[in-house]
């Protein structure tokens, strides 16, 4: 008898063991199962549209065209082969069905993780505090606790706090915690509506510290500085994803972005707007007045105003600075806040500079116009006097002459001094009113002492000019008040002189230190003297020779010697050479360090005489027969004995000592 498949109903062999349609394993039926000595029960028919076959549980669809008996049972009717159409629908199904059962065994997984965890989104947990000015914000990312918003917003959120529930409690801990993330919540009534995973306070406590524990946020360090409105900074929350799961915790969205925006414009500051600088009085006398009245309150609450310059005593063209100082400091970002607002200002324009005008000019004088240095002395010790006759009345009043000390002593020929001449301390501003100035502060000049001054001589080249009456003056005058004198110059005649014929000059002679010009030299002027005699009642001729000394020899401005000493001596003697041997040319004006030089004949000649001057190796007359006597050169102050034919006629104490 045929058989069909239990599975899909396809007709089958009586000894197919499987289905050729489904490929199902098939079951053995009675027919072509072995013969068993003892038939098994028949198991109860049951009175349902579905049935089991004998011996199992399996399901068997009915068929149209079976028949079903009176006691409920079915009574297959025979089965055509399905088509390939029909198989292919069957399979569709099975894979429909079963697709649908692992989608919901995923959706189950999915239901049950989900109520297993807490998850949380990460953006929840963190703010972003924002501070400064647009343009040069900065950003600190930190946990939205209500600490932080205590620490961080407490200007920012302190209006809404005013007009919360929380400001008639003075409840400032509770609004801070009302502005925190519900995650982490000190409240209990928030944590427990955020924490339904959790059944105790305890367990939420311990979560949300291991939630901070174990979370970070990672942001670029630059996209928190200078910050403007509409900048975006990105956050990545950094965690440890399965530590967290083991305290049943997920996070959701652990990257967003944060928007820039409240920064505010901040106030620039001028504190010279509304400044002016005035000036007034004379040219280098002139004073100034800054005025900052027009400066608006907030700025003058904000700076104050120094002069770092010189202020009065100003001149034209001069500059006055104003510095501005701020009692805040700019912050590393440029600006500061105060009293809730935010400034900034310039930092380098905090100088302003004034330069001068509008002073009265004045007139420029030159203080040595017209002053006069005279000199007083002899070089190298030269003295100089600066003489202010010729100045103007204006410099005489007000303008002062310095000079450093000893400056203008111990001069010589060559030598400079510098004379600074300026404005009268007590009188300056005198000075400005009557419409002068000099042209600066100071003003100097350099005197160069000139080569017509008075030099003591060191070589008898300088002399370039030679005043006999003067010069002689005292030498002749000593000789010519010797008439009817027996000794002159201490030096024994032999007779009275009657009459002195003539006085003629020889050469000179200068002893002066080898080293540096100075007083201590001596001048020797040589000559012969012709005399007239009275001897025994006759009249003899004769003629001397004689050596005037003259200490610190000099020459004036005009090159003419003159001397310093006001006391000359002078000798005679019957013999030029020995005299000049015995006077000049010795061991002691010859020694190391002296310097002897010979003038020929001096510049310009003459004598009182008006006789011509004899040569130089002309002798002097030897004595007579005629009674007159023979004498040497003497030493002086000391005096030959006089003949005793004439003992009246002894020299006396002022004869021994010429004047």
């Amino acid at each position: 008898m045929s058989k069909f498949c239990g599975n899909c109903g396809a007709q089958l062999d009586d000894a197919a063991g499987f289905c050729g349609a489904c490929g199902a394993k098939q079951e053995m039926n009675a027919a072509s199962a072995p013969v068993q000595q003892e038939a098994a029960p028949a198991a109860p028919q049951q009175n349902s549209y579905y049935g089991a076959s004998a011996g199992n549980n399996s399901f068997v669809p009915p068929v149209v065209g079976d028949a079903v008996g009176s006691d409920g049972s079915i009574a297959a009717a025979p089965k055509e082969p399905m088509s390939p159409e029909k198989k292919k629908k069957i399979i569709i199904i099975s894979l429909i069905v079963a697709g649908v059962l692992i989608l919901g065994l995923i959706g189950f997984l999915i239901y049950r993780n989900m109520t297993k965890y807490q998850v949380i989104d990460a953006q929840d947990l963190c703010m972003v505090y924002v501070d400064g000015i647009n343009g040069k914000g900065t950003a600190t990312v930190v946990f939205a606790t209500a600490e932080n918003y205590d620490r961080y917003f407490e200007d920012e959120i302190y209006e809404e706090f005013k007009e919360s529930e929380f400001y008639e409690k003075y409840d400032w801990e509770g609004f801070c915690e009302s502005k925190a993330s519900k995650w982490l919540s000190n409240d209990t009534k928030i944590m427990k509506k955020a924490w339904d995973k959790f059944d105790s306070k305890s367990d939420m406590k311990k979560a949300q510290t291991k939630l901070m524990e174990l979370i970070e946020f990672e942001v670029d360090e630059e996209s928190l500085q200078n910050l403007s409105n509409g900048d975006e900074i990105k956050v990545k929350v950094k965690y440890k994803e399965e530590k967290l799961k083991k305290k049943n915790i997920k996070l959701e969205n652990t990257e967003f972005t944060f928007t820039v925006e409240g920064l505010v414009e901040p106030i620039v500051l001028d504190p010279f707007a509304g400044t002016s600088m005035t000036f007034e009085g004379a040219d280098g006398f002139g004073e100034c007045t800054f005025d900052n009245s027009g400066v608006a309150d907030e700025i003058k609450s904000l700076f104050n105003y120094n002069y770092t310059t010189n202020y009065y005593d100003l001149s034209n063209g001069d500059v006055v600075t104003i510095e501005a100082y701020c009692w805040n400091s700019l912050n590393s970002d440029g600006y500061f806040e105060y009293g809730g607002k935010y400034y900034t200002y310039d930092a380098n324009a905090l100088k302003k500079d004034y330069t001068v005008s509008g002073l009265t000019e004045l007139t420029v004088i030159d203080p040595f116009e017209n002053l006069t240095v005279e000199y007083d002395g002899i070089c190298p010790n030269l003295d100089a006097k600066l003489n202010k006759d010729a100045c103007s009345q204006i410099v005489k009043d007000y303008i002062e002459f310095d000079y450093e000390y000893g400056a203008l002593q111990d001069l010589d020929v060559g030598d400079t001094f510098t004379v600074t001449a300026t404005v009268s301390y007590w009188y300056g501003e005198e000075f400005a009113n009557a419409g002068y100035k000099l042209a600066s502060e100071e003003v100097t000049k350099t005197f160069t002492v000139p080569e017509n001054v008075s030099v003591y001589i060191q070589n008898v080249n300088q002399i370039k000019n030679f005043n006999e009456d003067e010069f002689m003056k005292a030498v002749y005058d000593d000789i010519n008040n010797k008439v009817g004198s027996s000794y002159v110059g201490g030096f024994s005649l032999g007779g009275k002189i009657a009459r002195i014929d003539s006085i003629a000059l020889a050469k000179g002679y200068l002893v002066a230190p080898a080293e540096v010009a100075g007083s201590g030299n001596t001048y020797y002027q040589t000559g012969r003297i012709k005399v007239t005699l009275e001897v025994d009642g006759a009249n003899k001729s004769k003629t001397l020779a004689f050596v005037a000394e003259f200490d610190k020899a000099y020459i004036d401005e005009t090159g003419t010697l003159r001397s310093d000493d006001s006391w000359i001596m002078y000798y005679l003697s019957d013999s030029m050479d020995a005299l000049v041997a015995d006077r000049v040319i010795n061991e002691t004006n010859q020694a190391e360090g002296k310097l002897l030089t010979t003038l020929d004949k001096v510049p310009v000649g003459g004598n009182n005489a008006g006789q011509d001057t004899p040569d130089e190796d002309t002798q002097v007359e030897e004595p007579t027969d005629e009674g007159t006597t023979e004498e040497g050169t003497t030493e002086e102050g000391t005096t030959e004995e006089a003949p005793e034919e004439a003992p009246e006629e002894e020299a006396t104490e002022e004869e021994q000592a010429a004047a």
